[in-house]
């Protein structure tokens, strides 16, 4: 079974849970009902159908790729797992903006090294901000 099939199983089931956990979700009781349910519902479908996808093509592969032996990149996967874990442990202490600068720029650092520095500054404040500003301005969603 190769790493698509497995990661597709998995997103799928997590999208599964994650659309029925979304269904559970308390009912508006002022204007439309379904209103707060409708963003993490679509996020479940998404996921879902971005997860059938993978599955498919994943099956579709053929099999002299499993063949070849590929190695684990650790450092990555166990940096990425440390950043994460720190992130979450600030994210409420010191708010979204700043926890989410170190985040985003600590991955890019951790993927590019120190080559590319300006540009891995401008994406982490441009991406923060952005992100910002779409759940500040336009979705009216408040960030700690």
């Amino acid at each position: 079974m190769n790493s698509d099939v497995i990661v597709g199983i998995a997103g799928l089931a997590l999208g599964i849970s994650y659309f029925v956990q979304s269904l559970a979700l308390p009912k508006a009781f002022i204007g439309n009902p379904w209103a707060p349910i409708y963003f993490p519902l679509s996020l479940g479908i998404l996921m879902i159908l971005c997860s059938a996808i993978l599955l498919y093509t994943g099956f579709r592969k053929k099999r002299r790729e499993e063949k070849t032996l590929t190695s684990v990149p650790w450092f990555y996967v166990l940096g990425t797992m440390a950043i994460g874990v720190i992130y979450a442990f600030i994210f409420n202490k010191i708010g979204f903006i700043p926890s989410t600068i170190f985040f985003i720029g600590a991955l890019l650092i951790l993927i590019n090294g120190k080559k590319g520095l300006i540009t891995n500054i401008v994406i982490t404040v441009g991406l923060t901000f952005g992100i910002w500003y779409c759940f500040e301005k336009i979705l009216y969603i408040s960030l700690p």
